[in-house]
């Protein structure tokens, strides 16, 4: 009888009120004897608390009329929850919220209903901006919240992508310092080796090395390498050889020897033999404990020497 348990079409309770065909009970109305009838297109109604009304429609949204003697208007326009309204005082506009209506340009015709009672005027109003307060504050968090999600979410697609970046381009890198490293240091060892050249092509041309048959060079060419490359005595010969070189260091001194005996080897040497003796070579040096720096680059020497195209492992 007094819509009590029932919902409205936004789910919250109805007004507490009692709305019969002739009989209205209302908290603030009080108890009222309704009749309604038309006529000629006019709406009649006899309400023994508010006296008689006539009322028509005269536009869509839009009613027109008469309230004991007195001229009423009411218009209500818009789709939503904001809606303009006019009246005989003016237009005004208001927007439904979760707990009423507030009016924005005349905030005393607000209105506000909690369990099913309905509140009007200042009162609804205050409540109204009570309400809009902490609306706006969980609002605020929800929003907090969901830019904190996204941001979090974009920075981990961005640590992603950087990530997958970084493993592209590190290896990329990497190789590239390598190559550069190792392209540094040849050019030093090359540097190096222009200068002991001229000494070594002079030594080459000493009949103790020119004199040497094929199978003699090669031997001398391990020697150098295997025993010279390591700080080992050399053949007696090659020993007394090494002796007589005038330079800054000792190892100066086995590469000049080795550039020297390497010289002489390549003016009788066949090209496809001079591969297989530096593998040769360089097995037998890893077969003795692995390679010296000396004998590295007593092989590159060699290598350069005779131009010998190798990959490196």
């Amino acid at each position: 009888m007094f819509n009590i348990g029932e919902k409205d079409s936004d789910g919250r309770q109805k007004r507490i009120e009692h709305r019969g065909r002739h009989l209205r009970i209302s908290r603030t109305g009080g108890v009222a004897v309704r009749e309604q009838i038309k006529v000629a297109g006019l709406n009649l109604t006899a309400n023994s608390k508010h006296g008689v009304r006539a009322t028509t429609r005269i536009a869509k949204g839009t009613n027109a009329g008469f309230q004991n003697g007195n001229f009423r208007l009411r218009g209500r326009y818009g789709k939503g929850p904001t809606k303009l309204n006019l009246s005989k005082s003016g237009i005004s506009a208001s927007t439904k919220t979760a707990i009423g209506t507030f009016n924005w340009m005349k905030p005393n015709r607000s209105s506000v209903k909690i369990g099913g009672v309905q509140i009007r005027g200042k009162n609804a109003a205050t409540i109204q901006m009570v309400y809009a307060v902490f609306a706006l504050a969980a609002f605020a968090v929800q929003a907090a919240v969901v830019i904190i999600v996204f941001l979090a979410q974009m920075l981990w697609v961005a640590i992603q992508a950087l990530t997958l970046f970084l493993c592209w381009l590190l290896p990329i890198l990497w190789d590239g310092c390598v190559s550069l490293g190792e392209g540094s240091v040849a050019a030093v060892h090359g540097h190096k080796r222009a200068k002991l050249m001229p000494v070594a092509e002079t030594l080459a041309g000493d009949p103790k090395i020119s004199g040497m048959t094929l199978p003699e060079l090669e031997m001398a060419l391990e020697n150098i390498i295997t025993a010279g490359g390591r700080g080992n005595p050399l053949n007696p010969p090659l020993d007394q050889m090494l002796d007589a070189i005038d330079a800054e260091t000792a190892a100066d001194r086995v590469r000049i020897l080795l550039l020297a005996v390497a010289t002489a080897h390549r003016e009788q040497a066949e090209e496809s033999a001079l591969v297989p003796l530096y593998l040769r070579i360089d097995d037998q040096c890893v077969q003795d404990g692995g390679r010296t720096r000396l004998q590295e680059l007593l092989l590159e020497d060699y290598a350069a020497l005779n131009r010998l195209k190798l990959k490196s492992e």
